[in-house]
């Protein structure tokens, strides 16, 4: 019964998730650039 505890949770994520957080990595990069270039 001990061993229980031991089960971490999985770092696995939905793939919804993934392409959202994908989707924003990619706006923020996006909005670094174009502010680089503006200066």
């Amino acid at each position: 019964m001990a061993k229980y505890c031991l089960k971490k949770p999985s770092k696995r994520q939905t793939c919804a998730k993934r392409y959202k957080i994908a989707k924003k990595v990619k706006e923020h990069n996006r909005k670094l650039k174009k502010e680089a270039k503006k200066d």
